[in-house]
């Protein structure tokens, strides 16, 4: 067990949840409002229109995809706010109580999204396999002094102390998925534990490998 203090705390501001750094009071509050993602989708729209390619979408054909990396929920957002079903996974405690709450101030989205709190790689093998296991591992940080952004400081820092095990979490998808596994990457990152995709959608700065169940 690691012995580093988490500063992280989670506030409750007029029935909306959001955390704090409280060695950091500067630090920008992270907070979930899925209202906000119409207009601020990080994946730009190319980016969007290569995640559904990749994700094997098809006009009026519903689908039920697990997003075993939950995070900020913005992808599982765009894929509901799409017509996919989708099941998010969340392994931070406090990350999922603001899903939580988010989805109960939203209640058109809710109808397609589905939060399950705890560990992907005990979860997914007690659930029925989905067609697709979306995993967007959290970015190597980089070598430069650059900040990231100001919504993924309190981000990274809940995720600081936690196990690299991404690698072991795509071989579990795998194993679990009906059709096929997509992994979210930085444009130039290695492909995840050096496992080649069958192939690979390049954007700008992210690319989607597709692993298709055998």
């Amino acid at each position: 067990m690691s012995a580093t203090i988490n500063p992280i705390e989670l506030v409750n501001e007029n029935d909306h949840l959001q955390l704090i750094n409280r060695l950091d009071p500067k630090m920008t509050p992270l907070a979930i409002d899925f209202l906000s993602y119409y207009h601020d989708m990080t994946l730009g729209q190319g980016g969007r229109r290569l995640l559904l390619k990749a994700l094997g979408v098809k006009d009026k054909v519903r689908m039920h995809v697990l997003d075993a990396t939950a995070g900020l929920g913005r992808d599982a957002f765009f894929m509901a706010k799409f017509g996919l079903d989708v099941t998010m996974i969340e392994r931070s405690p406090l990350l999922a109580q603001l899903l939580n709450n988010a989805l109960k101030h939203n209640a058109t989205t809710i109808k397609r999204l589905k939060l399950l709190s705890g560990d992907a790689l005990k979860l997914i093998p007690t659930l029925a396999p989905f067609e697709v296991i979306y995993l967007d591992p959290m970015f190597p940080q980089k070598k430069s002094k650059a900040k990231v952004k100001k919504d993924l400081q309190i981000l990274q820092i809940l995720h600081q102390d936690e196990p690299q095990d991404s690698t072991e979490l795509l071989k579990i998808a795998l194993k679990h998925t009906k059709n096929r596994v997509v992994v979210k990457r930085p444009i130039n990152a290695p492909f995840l534990d050096f496992i080649q995709p069958q192939w690979s959608l390049r954007g700008t700065t992210i690319r989607f490998d597709v692993y298709v169940s055998r």
